[in-house]
């Protein structure tokens, strides 16, 4: 059973599930249409939410069922559209060695990422990532690798701590003062380009990796 929010209303239309409805909702509450792109929503025993759910409210417990579920909503030209991110997350390593050796035998460039579960600006990023058709297609021509700085400090002698620290050196990054988010670009030849911080446009990034694959 999936307890959400407080109150009488009830979605029962046993046609769909409730988050669907809920989704609908959010929706209406938006002013807007929404498209579900042919994916149904897993079902629910019952969703209960307040008459007077605020529109933030609504769009919380959407967006945190859906994450759950690995979906994601998106406004895209004016409508929500619902995505299946399961096809991004399967295209992340998260050993950098294994990347740097499949970018290798595949002879395409490095994505390397390096975030924290702490960082507000490493969330934003990868759910503008996620949400993005056209991003999701451009970093499948990369070998993209995150990284959890948290976890290369606290085990930089491990076998992934220390290909980590390799990377660092190599690319000329205070292993002590990484700025998050960070995203390094390395290509076959081993030249590379740093985006640091969170830069807030799709387009920026989109232009960074087509001008970069094709350096």
């Amino acid at each position: 059973m999936l307890g959400l929010g407080v109150g009488s209303l009830r979605c029962t239309d046993p046609k769909t599930s409730g988050m669907e409805n809920a989704v609908r909702r959010l929706a209406e509450l938006e002013g807007t249409q929404v498209d579900f792109a042919g994916i149904a929503l897993p079902p629910t025993d019952h969703i209960e939410i307040s008459k007077d759910v605020s529109k933030r409210q609504l769009r919380g417990i959407v967006d945190n069922y859906l994450a759950m579920n690995h979906y994601t909503l998106a406004n895209q030209s004016g409508k929500l559209v619902l995505t299946d991110t399961r096809p991004y997350e399967a295209l992340w390593h998260h050993d950098i060695a294994t990347a740097q050796a499949k970018a290798q035998s595949e002879g395409k460039p490095l994505f390397v990422e390096f975030e924290a579960d702490w960082c507000d600006p490493c969330s934003a990023q990868d759910n503008l990532f996620k949400r993005d058709a056209a991003m999701v297609k451009a970093l499948a021509q990369y070998v993209p690798v995150k990284i959890d700085a948290d976890e290369f400090r606290d085990n930089p002698d491990s076998a992934k701590g220390k290909a980590t620290l390799a990377f660092l050196l190599e690319h000329k990054i205070d292993p002590e003062n990484i700025p998050l988010p960070l995203i390094v670009l390395v290509d076959e030849a081993k030249n590379s380009r740093k985006l640091e911080g969170f830069q807030g446009e799709i387009g920026f990034y989109k232009v960074e990796l087509g001008q970069f694959r094709h350096y």
